[in-house]
């Protein structure tokens, strides 16, 4: 039984050595695409020339160069001139080589996707209430409910551009809810204004 633990622990050794002896290219390169940038980021122990090559989906190389890499570096690249599809980062170094696959193409646009409507109530004798959406969706709609659920009030804009309204709220004397809504996802926030 004794010798079964030895050999399972020298096992153990031997594997958690060998593991540490591999140089994990993955974990050497990493490609962020922000935009129409991808940002190359390259972790390296010591000085070392880097040859980063940029192909396209046919294996065409688009862009070549050396970095001599002390340490890794960050190297942003702008693909705004070239056509939208999948290109192939490969890295060398002494190491070996490090490929990293990318798709270029459009982005949803941010504003759309994580909009935030504002809305705050005015300090004033009048019950005033601010519905700001900096960046709006091209479609939007806004609802107002009074305390019992009922739509008192409704539009709907269609505009590229930031959006603010004061809203008079003279005869809702326990509130109202705002229900603002993204006409192109559906997605609603939801407000109350007391």
């Amino acid at each position: 039984m004794k010798k079964i633990v030895l050999l399972f622990s020298m096992l153990a050794i031997v594997g958690r050595v060998s593991s540490f002896g591999n140089d994990d290219k993955s974990a050497r390169v990493n490609v962020v695409q922000n935009g129409e940038v991808f940002k190359v980021i390259y972790n390296g122990q010591d000085l070392v020339n880097v040859k980063v090559e940029i192909s396209d989906s046919e294996g065409e190389k688009v862009f070549t160069e050396d970095i001599i890499s002390i340490h890794g570096f960050i190297r942003p690249y702008n693909f705004s001139q070239l056509p939208k599809g999948d290109y192939t980062f490969c890295l060398t170094d002494d190491a070996g080589k490090s490929i990293e696959k990318v798709r270029y193409q459009e982005q949803m646009n941010e504003s759309h996707s994580t909009w935030t409507p504002h809305v705050a109530r005015l300090n004033s004798e009048e019950r005033k209430v601010l519905v700001a959406l900096p960046q709006a969706p091209k479609s939007f709609s806004v609802h107002i409910y009074d305390h019992n659920d009922e739509l008192v009030y409704f539009e709907t804009h269609t505009i590229n551009k930031d959006f603010a309204r004061v809203y008079h709220l003279k005869g809702f004397d326990k509130g109202a809810v705002f229900h603002i809504r993204n006409n192109s996802t559906g997605d609603t926030k939801v407000y109350r204004a007391d």
